[in-house]
């Protein structure tokens, strides 16, 4: 199972990650490093389809603004696919009032990361490189890098550029 790490923006400009409890309690964690895709992540209410961006005070609290139209270049998205540290998966989601909640969840997105046939290196890092890889288009979820660097966004569910992600290799002769 995927999970994504959403990082979410304080109006000082500190980055939070966002995380859950086993129990499905949302957590966030200061987030030293800077970040260089600076956009919240943006959800959809089910049930009215309002639109809510989330990001953080100044003290890491979970802030929802209401959004009359989605920005442009915005990724707009049902839930965030969450994994607490007892590996219980978690759709991270929003109501018509803009509340987030978590509901317990039996499928995240994706699945799996649908590797190409001939690739046969190991994930590199697991999604857990610090600082992590961050996705250029939602802009708030972790990038999985396979020794390869194909770079699978989890928000976006969908392969990014190794060019386009904030990736730094350094190549030995």
């Amino acid at each position: 199972m995927a999970g994504c790490t959403p990082i979410l923006k304080d109006p000082s400009g500190h980055f939070w990650i966002l995380g859950v409890l086993d129990s499905g309690i949302l957590t966030t964690t200061y987030y030293p490093f800077t970040v260089s895709v600076q956009a919240n992540p943006i959800l959809i209410s089910p049930l009215n389809s309002t639109l809510w961006q989330l990001s953080a005070d100044n003290t890491g609290h979970i802030v929802s603004t209401y959004l009359p139209t989605l920005p442009k270049g915005g990724v707009v998205r049902p839930y965030i696919p969450m994994l607490s540290p007892g590996f219980l998966t978690y759709a991270l989601g929003v109501n018509p009032a803009g509340y987030v909640q978590t509901t317990s969840s039996a499928v995240t997105l994706p699945d799996t990361v649908p590797y190409p046939f001939d690739i046969t290196m190991s994930i590199y890092g697991n999604g857990n490189l610090n600082p992590p890889v961050i996705c250029p288009v939602c802009a708030n979820a972790t990038v999985t890098v396979s020794a390869d660097l194909s770079c699978w966004c989890c928000g976006c569910a969908s392969f990014v550029r190794p060019e386009d992600t904030t990736i730094v290799v350094i190549l030995s002769e």
